[in-house]
């Protein structure tokens, strides 16, 4: 009788381990979905603000001298870096669960900007586009 009892306690055991080890491996699945689709969520939270601002100065570029763009953008709080690679390439780098990510921008058009940490820190943001005197190139401001 005893014999059974240990068989039965041992087995309890054995399905209480099986449990906690299912739950285990339910919850690492879960997390690295969530990041997962974090991590989606600030691409393409970035990827908007890329192509706003570029597409921004190409009207601006394309509409000639005298011509002003405002655009207000809203930065999440992942974005690292913001700036002009090349004259015709915007470079945002975002923090994401599996490191730092660069989205680059490809301009038709030259553009000129210096960002500050404070230009691309959270929240709204409002960029100002002209061209420069001679008219070649897009200058980007935050106002």
């Amino acid at each position: 009788m005893g014999m059974k009892k240990a068989q039965s306690s041992i087995e309890i055991l054995f399905i209480i381990a099986f449990g906690f080890m299912l739950i285990t491996l339910s919850l690492i699945a879960l997390t690295h979905i969530t990041q997962s689709a974090t991590d989606a969520s600030i691409s393409s939270e970035s990827t908007e603000i890329g192509e706003a601002l570029v597409n921004n100065a190409q009207a601006v570029y394309l509409a000639g001298k005298g011509t002003k763009a405002l655009v207000e953008v809203y930065f999440p709080d992942n974005v690292l870096n913001l700036s002009i690679e090349n004259n015709n390439y915007l470079l945002i780098v975002v923090k994401t669960y599996q490191g730092s990510r660069d989205l680059l921008f490809y301009s038709d058009y030259p553009l000129n900007a210096t960002f500050d940490a404070i230009d691309y820190s959270k929240g709204a943001k409002i960029f100002e586009f002209t061209l420069n005197e001679n008219g070649d190139t897009v200058m980007i401001r935050r106002v």
